[in-house]
């Protein structure tokens, strides 16, 4: 069992996971679990389903993280939350 979650987080396949690995991959299983209509991005209402760990609301952090400002986070607009 552990090989193929081992597989899923080393994404360049070298036998090692890299912070930058674990980190990505654990952002795509955050983003999927908050992504009710699964459409690959994030309402506000769907991003309050996300942990914060900075002291602002979702919100203002819904706000900070949107950069093209059209109402959806994307994967990567997402990824950047620690």
């Amino acid at each position: 069992i552990a090989e193929p979650i081992y597989g899923a987080i080393d994404l360049n396949r070298d036998k090692a996971i890299t912070f930058s690995e674990f980190r990505r991959r654990s952002a795509n299983v955050r983003f999927a679990e908050c992504d009710v209509d699964m459409d690959g991005r994030l309402s506000l209402e769907e991003f309050r389903r996300a942990p914060l760990y900075a002291a602002e609301d979702h919100k203002t952090a819904f706000a900070r993280l949107d950069k093209d400002t059209d109402a959806a986070l994307t994967r990567e607009e997402f990824a950047v939350l620690p």
